[in-house]
């Protein structure tokens, strides 16, 4: 019997649903003002937001039902050239990014699960890292 409920017990810890680290509500908010202040960890962050972004046109693109030619990601046409634009990370930049943590996953998680790529130049959390960072990054406005 004793067995029985250690099997029951593993099967209900083995079916419990995975967490992740990073919550969408732990991204902090991000200013032209903290910008300014550190420009570092500004960049690092910057840098981060495009690179999320990068990996997220990268999964629609795995996915035989999306058709790039329907005009469903013309918004973020921007990230690609960004992303493989960007000179190397500076010393710098890369210990901010080691100090603050990386960001990726967290705009990932932010950002919700990529079925649309049309839907994402609407969300509140796009549209103001994509202005900060446009000052950050010296990327063109769209």
């Amino acid at each position: 019997m004793l067995l029985l409920l250690d099997l029951v017990a593993g099967t209900a810890l083995a079916s419990t649903p995975a967490t992740f680290d990073t919550a969408p509500e732990d991204l902090p908010a991000f200013t032209e003002e903290m910008a300014a202040r550190d420009p570092l960890t500004a960049e690092a962050r910057c840098r981060s937001f495009v690179t999320a972004l990068y990996h997220r046109l990268r999964t629609h693109g795995a996915n035989p039902a999306w058709d790039p030619s329907e005009g469903q990601a013309e918004a973020l046409d921007w990230v690609m050239e960004a992303y493989f634009t960007l000179p190397p990370a500076s010393a710098g930049v890369r210990a901010a990014r080691a100090a603050s943590g990386d960001m990726i996953r967290a705009y990932l998680d932010s950002f919700g699960p990529a079925a649309l790529a049309s839907a994402l130049p609407d969300d509140p959390l796009y549209k103001n890292d994509k202005q900060v960072c446009d000052g950050v990054l010296g990327l063109s406005a769209d």
